[in-house]
């Protein structure tokens, strides 16, 4: 630890003085002349001293210049030679500054720089202390004064020079001063990305001197806290030690998407943990062993109250205050800080601090209202529908071909596959079984939901549901087989340019994953089917239960499969080409997709405004009023294309009415 200190005013008084706070001595003149060295006998008068140079295996006592003679003798140190220089018998004191004065002496050059203190080394009772580095000048003496530990009765310094010294150097004035000194401290402030610290007041304070310090965020940031836990953006400290603090920021918050993304980008290796700590809100969602205490909160966080993205668990966070020591509650919306490790290759969040928030308002933008719901809840809303629904007139398994229906086409009349980018023709449906047929040879049909998921009873209404049978290519239908929706994890088993992909992922099984921009599309498929056949088994195959339950004859979502599918509806907004299948669906069976016209509905029913009743928010708007958004449906017929607008009305590509 750095410490500087000041000294007192020395009072040079004689050593043999009771009260003395100063023993000093300077070479005495007692010496004895032995060739051209001057060998130290007594130089030090009653005190032990000993000097030495040593060159080339040669020996020889600390040289007295005649030139100085009229000043006394002098430590003198030879250029290019290892020398030394010890009193021992000093006495002990108390906050004691030992100081000298060295100069570095060359007969044959003018006054200027030689060298620096740094090339001489200084040993109190054996240990090393440092001399602060000065340059030294052959034409004035500069003293040297250091702050030194007495602790024994009798001390012993002793002064070395190493031999890559050029000049030769001389040590005169040797003092040691016993008194009260003021220690000093430094204080360091730093900030991370996001904003800024007060720096100016970086520097050396006297013990006991207090300092403001403030952390101010940049625009789009706020303030965490400072790396010793405190939360205060501006706060006053004490000096009593070395002190180094580091102000965080973050963003003004990450998701728990965000988090998990930034913890997959940093690669921790397992058990790791990230140099920075990071900050993000969501809501808790369960947690673990309730709260022991609160320096050990273990509780799980998520984007949205229901669950629907990927948990991240908090570990060992403390509360910020006394209001949040408690158990918290599912639902409850939370701001967290902490860093990021890998535990057992899932992200988790630690040694850091949580409080609880206000959940945010809900953002409901353009909101439709739909009067019909108000007051109503989630369950009530959901029976409703399937009131609305439940009946569809659905036709036989042989016109639910694309050249039959006509919904399943795109703007240049091909059929819209949405598993491939294949163009094919309406007259392209695979007539019979193809074994191993290539991709884009053929069209059949796809159940979404699986056949085998219901037992493959063909007197089931839901074999025959538009809504949910679609045209695809025969050979990615088989790739897709009756493996269940989902993400694939790592590298896929089979993919194709348009985007599907299969291998294994969600629900640790094989599952086929579309596109990004059918993965709405899809999840709001199997709402409306949960919807429209509620009281309906799905997991009578295995790959089934993976989805779907079946509990007092009702059917629900798998915790994975309903977290899947909100995220893909959140994702992938209803687009027009859903509009226009969903009027043209209804043309034909007589029912429509609720979730397609009123995407919002979805969140009251699964989503994170599962646990409220429906409020208006908007225009008031019917179901009926919000079905025909589109000015005509196409369709092919016996081979000719046809139009036809919302009252039923049919046109030729020409302009011809038809009926």
């Amino acid at each position: 630890m750095k410490k500087t200190f000041l000294v007192a005013i020395l009072l040079l008084m004689t050593l043999a003085a009771s009260a003395a706070t100063v023993w000093t001595e300077t070479c005495g003149s007692s010496v004895e002349k032995s060739g051209s060295y001057w060998p130290y006998t007594n130089a030090f008068t009653g005190y032990d001293h000993y000097g030495e140079c040593t060159y080339d295996g040669w020996n020889s006592t600390v040289r007295y210049l005649d030139r100085y003679a009229a000043n006394g003798p002098h430590v003198y140190f030879a250029a290019s030679k290892d020398c030394r220089f010890s009193i021992d018998g000093i006495p002990g004191g108390a906050n004691a500054t030992f100081s000298f004065d060295v100069t570095c002496y060359d007969s044959n050059a003018s006054a200027g720089t030689y060298e620096s203190t740094d090339l001489f080394g200084l040993k109190v009772n054996e240990e090393e202390v440092a001399i602060a580095s000065k340059t030294l000048s052959s034409s004035a003496f500069t003293t040297v004064s250091v702050v030194v530990n007495l602790s024994e009765t009798s001390n012993k310094i002793e002064i070395t020079k190493a031999s890559s010294v050029a000049a030769d150097a001389r040590l005169d004035n040797f003092t040691v001063t016993y008194g009260t000194v003021v220690q000093m401290y430094t204080l360091t402030l730093s900030a991370s990305a996001g904003g800024r610290v007060n720096s100016d007041v970086n520097g050396e304070y006297a013990e006991g001197t207090q300092v403001t310090i403030i952390a101010t965020p940049n625009e789009s940031y706020h303030f965490v806290q400072w790396s010793d836990g405190n939360t205060n953006a501006t706060r006053t400290i004490t000096m009593n030690s070395d002190i180094s603090l580091r102000a965080e920021f973050a963003g003004e918050f990450n998701t728990v998407a965000n988090i998990i993304d930034i913890y997959n980008s940093l690669g921790l290796e397992s058990g790791a943990t990230s140099t920075d700590s990071y900050t993000g809100r969501g809501y808790v969602t369960s947690w673990y062993n309730g709260y022991p205490n609160y320096n050990n909160a273990d509780f799980y966080v998520d984007d949205y109250a229901d669950g629907s993205t990927s948990l991240l668990e908090c570990w060992r966070l403390t509360a910020v205050n006394e209001v949040d020591k408690r158990t918290l509650e599912v639902g409850e919306y939370v701001e967290f800080t902490g860093y990021l490790k890998n535990y057992n290759g899932r992200a988790e969040v630690c040694n850091g601090t949580f409080r609880v928030l206000e959940a945010p308002h809900e953002d409901t933008g353009e909101e439709t209202c739909y009067p019909q719901f108000e007051g109503m809840t989630g369950a009530q809303i959901l029976a409703t529908l399937h009131e609305q629904i439940k009946d569809p007139d659905t036709l036989e398994y042989y016109y639910l071909r694309a050249d039959k229906t006509g919904v399943d086409y795109r703007a240049d009349y091909t059929v819209w596959d949405m598993y491939t980018n294949c163009s094919f023709q309406g007259n392209s449906y695979c007539a019979g079984v193809i074994e191993n047929p290539d991709e884009c040879q053929c069209y059949n049909r796809e159940h979404m939901l699986p056949q085998s998921w219901w037992g493959n009873v063909n007197t089931k209404r839901m074999r025959t549901d538009l809504h949910h049978v679609i045209p695809t290519d025969a050979a990615t239908n088989t790739q897709r087989s009756n493996n269940p929706y989902g993400e694939v994890s790592g590298t896929p088993t089979w993919s194709n340019a348009a985007g599907s992909k299969s291998g294994y992922g969600t629900y640790n099984t094989t599952v086929f994953e579309p596109a990004d921009e059918y993965k709405g599309d899809i999840a709001r498929v199997y709402f409306y089917m949960l919807t429209c056949y509620s009281d309906e088994d799905f997991t009578v195959n295995w790959k089934g239960q993976k989805v779907f339950t079946y509990t007092n004859d009702q059917a629900g979502l798998t915790a994975a499969a309903k977290a899947l599918f909100l995220k893909w509806h959140r994702n992938d907004p209803v687009s027009e080409k859903e509009i226009n299948r969903n009027n043209g669906v209804e043309r034909k069976q007589h029912n429509r997709n609720p979730y397609v016209d009123m995407p919002e509905l979805i969140e009251y029913i699964w989503g994170k405004k599962s646990s409220k009743t429906y409020t208006c928010a908007g225009p008031a708007q019917g179901i009926e009023e919000t079905a025909h958004k589109s000015l005509g449906t196409k369709m092919l017929i016996d081979g000719q294309l046809i139009i036809e607008l919302q009252d039923g009305a049919r046109y030729s590509i020409l302009g011809e009415r038809i009926r």
